[in-house]
Formats: structure tokens, sequence, C-alpha cells
């Protein structure tokens, strides 16, 4: 029972951590900095919300999360991720997306804790961003907003 317990515990937290990576974020750059990326810049600031992480176990939690995603060059912006579950408190997260597309982002990072690759995908339309995560684990949807 006790390896079933910490198994479980391991699926949340890196949901959490995903969570977290989907939630906020907050503007750190200049409006000249603005002015040189372009629309890139849309990502940059602090961003809210909530979602469902999905174990493969077939367990399912939902978490608030908050993201704050700094421009660190032309496309590239570093994330710090929180989500808060109420059954397993909270999880920080830091990693970096780049652009893939128009509006669009993704990224990759190590779950440090449990050594699991995790990939991010990350829409963003005006106020609104939609954050999915996958690991071997299982993966989480998030929406926020700015």
């Amino acid at each position: 029972m006790g390896k079933i317990h910490m198994t479980r515990c391991i699926n949340y937290f890196l949901f959490f951590v995903l969570a977290m990576i989907a939630a906020s974020a907050t503007p750190f750059m200049t409006n000249s900095a603005k002015a040189k990326s372009g629309k890139a810049a849309e990502l940059s600031g602090s961003w809210r919300g909530s979602g469902t992480l999905n174990a493969n176990t077939g367990e399912t939690e939902r978490v608030k999360c908050r993201a704050t995603y700094r421009l660190r060059g032309r496309n590239t912006y570093d994330v710090s991720f929180r989500c808060v579950s109420r059954t397993h408190g909270a999880g920080d997260q830091n990693f970096t997306v780049r652009r893939s597309g128009r509006n669009r982002y993704s990224g990759r990072f190590t779950d440090d804790k449990n050594h699991v690759p995790v990939s991010v995908s990350v829409s963003v339309r005006g106020q609104q961003q939609s954050v999915s995560m996958q690991s071997t684990k299982g993966w989480g949807r998030f929406n926020l907003s700015k």
C-alpha cells in the first residue's frame, strides 16, 4: 500500500507542477522591449486560472494556477509556474517556452523530483491562454486569463 500511495503522490505532484506552468505571468519588460519583440510580447504578463490534472491511473484533480512569463529573447520566455490543489497543496516549476507558431509556444522540462520529462504547449488568444501538459504519468489542461 505504501508504494501505491507514493505513486499517487508522485503523479499529483507532477500534475501540480504542470498546472503551475500554465497559470500566471507578470510583465517584466519595458515598452521598448515590447516594441522590439513584436507580437511575441503578447505572452508577457501575469496569468491566472484553473484546470484539471489527469493521471494515467484515471484519477483527476482540479487546480488553480498562476504563471509569470518574462521575455528572454525575441521568441523565448522564461516561465515561473505555481499551482495549488485542495488535496496536495502548492507546487512550483520554472521552465522556458519558445514560439512554435502563430500565437503558439512550446517547451519541455524535467520534473526534478520525479525525473519525468514534461512537454508544454501554450496557445494565446487575446487575454486568454490555454495550456496543455503531457508526461508519461498523465496530462493536464488549463485555461488562464490576464
